[in-house]
């Protein structure tokens, strides 16, 4: 498994819950996401979980799938969905994690940085070119 970083959208809610800890926290402008080794997103991951070692976010994800089976035997319209994604993230548990790096970190703020200033020159080209578009249109209807 491995915690991938990517960019919030603006679509993405405000506010996720960590698949590791199930503790509802604040998405900034890059997500963390966990990813099991078949690259099936498994869920966010909050920033206090990204901190743990290895064997420490292995256990929170155990206990995660346990809390769910025991969800899962108070739903009973539920059930067997609630049970594959206990087993689910009990198998994901099993694999060896890869934390990002604080090189990926920097990488990803400056890519993210790079695209979100490219998005804004080409918001500010745009209206100035709608500016220029409705200045020469209504300066061709004066001259007709």
């Amino acid at each position: 498994m491995k915690i991938q970083l990517e960019r919030k959208l603006s679509a993405c809610p405000d506010q996720m819950t960590c698949v590791a800890c199930h503790e509802t926290f604040w998405v900034r402008n890059i997500r963390t996401l966990l990813y099991s080794d078949n690259n099936l997103i498994q869920g966010d991951v909050c920033l206090e979980c990204t901190k743990l070692s290895a064997s420490k976010f292995q256990q929170k994800l155990r206990s995660q799938a346990s809390r769910l089976v025991q969800v899962a035997s108070t739903h009973p319209e539920r059930h067997d969905m609630i049970q594959a994604r206990a087993v689910e993230l009990l198998e994901t548990s099993e694999e060896q994690i890869r934390f990002p790096t604080v090189l990926q970190w920097l990488a990803k703020k400056i890519q993210i940085f790079s695209e979100e200033s490219r998005e804004l020159e080409a918001a500010r080209l745009g209206i100035e070119q709608c500016r220029c578009d409705g200045r020469s249109q209504h300066l061709g209807q004066k001259f007709l």
